[in-house]
């Protein structure tokens, strides 16, 4: 059996954007392990990846999601030096950069610095950004009363496109 280039823990296993890129780390001969809070996932089930855990919730108890990370991220460090890595695959990756100090000693995060996440999400961070670095980009709203709504809309121009900030 050929060695291994290295190992990663991909999140949100639930995803197909965990399937793809377990698949792509596969094809490179990276070890891929899943978590997700949930089981049975779609990355569970994929032939690309090598094991799967589940870990609690971060919505409902962020003290033992972490800790729930820090043991997996133990029990599955490989024996020798490849490298290991830890890809956050949604919303995860923001709190992992806030909290990367518990995790930076036992694996490498992909995820860049909480402040240069924070400045494009939510959306209306990166709307701040963009005015202030007076970049050419669609207006954006931010309305947190009824009376901003409406007066919002009479600005709108329709047919338009409107997100939720999150």
């Amino acid at each position: 059996m050929d060695k291994i280039k290295g190992r990663a823990i991909i999140t949100y296993g639930r995803s197909l954007m965990a399937v793809v890129i377990a698949h792509s780390l596969s094809k490179r001969g990276i070890e891929v392990i899943s978590c997700d809070s949930i089981g049975m996932t779609a990355a569970s089930f994929s032939k690309h990846t090598i094991d799967n855990f589940i870990h609690a919730d971060p919505e409902e108890d962020l003290e033992q999601y972490l800790h729930d990370l820090e043991t997996q991220i133990t029990a599955h460090k490989p024996k020798d030096d490849c490298p290991y890595l830890l890809i956050p695959t949604f919303r995860d990756a923001k709190l992992l950069s806030k909290y990367h100090t518990r995790l930076d000693n036992l694996i490498t995060l992909a995820v860049t610095d909480f402040d240069i996440i924070d400045r494009i999400d939510p959306k209306h961070h990166l709307f701040k950004t963009v005015e202030h670095l007076n970049l050419p980009a669609p207006k954006g709203w931010h309305p947190s009363s009824q009376k901003e709504v409406i007066e919002a809309m009479r600005e709108i121009q329709l047919p338009a496109l409107i997100k939720a900030v999150d």
